[in-house]
C-alpha cells in the first residue's frame, strides 16, 4: 500500500508516536495510521510479532475482536507531507478503525467489565505457545529503569531522602519479581499499558486497543496498571469500591490466587515504574519538556520512594 491510497481525515495524537484517522481510498475503509520515529525502531520493529499474536487471539477467541495491523510496517514516509510541517521521517503502520469512544467516567461498573475483559485476554495469552522477541518485565528491566531515572536531571535535583528511598525500593522490586518467578501460569504476554485511554466502548462492547507495548510480564502487572489509573482518576472514598469492582470482574472469569491479591500493592509500584520507563526512555525527546510530564514523573518517583 502506498501513502497515495490514504486520505487524511483527522490527527488523533502527536507525541512520541503520531496517530491519524484516515481512509483507504481504494476500499473506502476507515483506518488508523501510526507513525513511529525511525530512531524508535524498538517499537515498530516488533509490530509484526505482536500482530501475529493478536491474529491468533482473534482466531481462537473471536469474541475478543482485537485491533490487528492490516499491513506489515511500510516504508518510511515524510511526516512533513502529512501535516505540511518540517520534514520528520517516520515509519508507517496501518490498522483498521475500531468504532467506539474512550469512557468519559471511571465507574465501578466500567471497571468490572474491564476486569472481565482483561481476564479473558490473559486466559488467551496462556494458550499462546510461540515465544516472541518482546520486552520482558523482569528484574533486569527494573534495574534498567533505575539507571534511566538516576541519569535524569529531574532525579538529580530531588531531595536526598527521596532519591535514596526510590533507589532502595526499585532494588527491592527487582528482587521481588525475581523471587516471584517467571512460571507460565503467572507470567506471559500482557498488554502492559491498559490505561483508560486504551479502552473503547461501543454499546455493550468494550475493546482494548494499542498493543504496541505488549510484553512478557506477571499478569498482575496489567491489573496493577489499571488500579493505578483508578487511583489517579477516582477520588476517595470511591477508589476502594472501584478497585474492588475491577478485581470482582476479573475473578468472575479467572479466579485469582489469594497470594496474588496480597502482592497487588507491590505490583502497583512495578506498574508505576513502567510509566518512568516510557518517560525517560532514550529518544523520547520532548516528553519531559511538556505535557505536564515533569510533575507527573516527580509524583511517580515520590510514590515509589514511599
Amino acid at each position: 500500500m502506498e501513502w497515495a491510497h490514504l486520505a487524511q481525515a483527522q490527527v488523533l495524537k502527536t507525541l512520541d508516536t503520531v496517530v491519524l484517522k484516515t481512509k483507504d481510498t481504494q476500499t473506502g475503509a476507515d483506518c488508523i495510521v501510526k507513525l513511529y520515529r525511525l530512531q524508535k525502531k524498538n517499537l515498530w520493529a516488533q509490530i509484526p510479532d505482536i500482530g501475529a499474536y493478536l491474529n491468533w487471539v482473534n482466531a481462537h477467541f473471536p469474541d475478543m475482536r482485537l485491533q490487528v495491523p492490516i499491513y506489515q510496517p511500510l516504508h518510511p514516509i515524510d511526516y512533513g507531507t502529512i501535516k505540511q510541517t518540517e520534514s520528520d521521517e517516520r515509519w508507517m503502520v496501518v490498522y483498521p478503525w475500531v468504532k467506539g469512544h474512550t469512557p468519559k467516567k471511571i465507574t465501578p461498573k466500567l471497571c468490572y467489565h474491564i476486569g472481565q475483559k482483561m481476564a479473558q485476554l490473559h486466559l488467551a495469552a496462556q494458550q499462546f505457545e510461540s515465544i516472541l522477541p518482546l520486552t520482558q518485565i523482569n528484574h533486569q528491566l527494573l534495574a534498567d529503569i533505575l539507571v534511566l531515572v538516576k541519569q535524569s536531571d529531574l532525579f538529580r535535583q530531588m531531595p536526598t531522602e527521596i532519591k535514596d528511598g526510590f533507589e532502595a525500593t526499585m532494588g527491592q522490586l527487582a528482587s521481588f519479581v525475581q523471587w516471584v518467578g517467571y512460571e507460565k501460569q503467572q507470567y506471559g504476554l500482557i498488554h502492559s499499558d491498559l490505561h483508560f485511554g486504551n479502552w473503547l466502548r461501543n454499546g455493550n462492547r468494550l475493546t482494548p486497543i494499542d498493543f504496541d507495548e505488549t510484553a512478557y510480564g506477571h499478569y498482575l502487572t496489567d491489573i496493577a496498571v489499571v488500579c493505578n489509573e483508578i487511583e489517579f482518576g477516582v477520588p476517595l472514598p470511591n477508589y476502594t469500591e472501584t478497585e474492588e469492582s475491577l478485581l470482582k470482574g476479573y475473578q468472575n472469569i479467572c479466579k485469582l490466587p489469594k497470594n496474588w491479591v496480597e502482592m497487588l500493592p507491590v505490583f502497583k509500584k512495578i506498574g508505576l515504574s513502567l510509566y518512568l520507563n516510557w518517560i525517560f526512555l532514550p529518544n523520547n525527546y520532548s516528553i519531559l519538556a511538556g505535557f505536564g510530564k515533569q510533575k507527573f514523573a516527580a509524583n511517580i518517583i515520590l510514590k515509589i520512594a514511599k
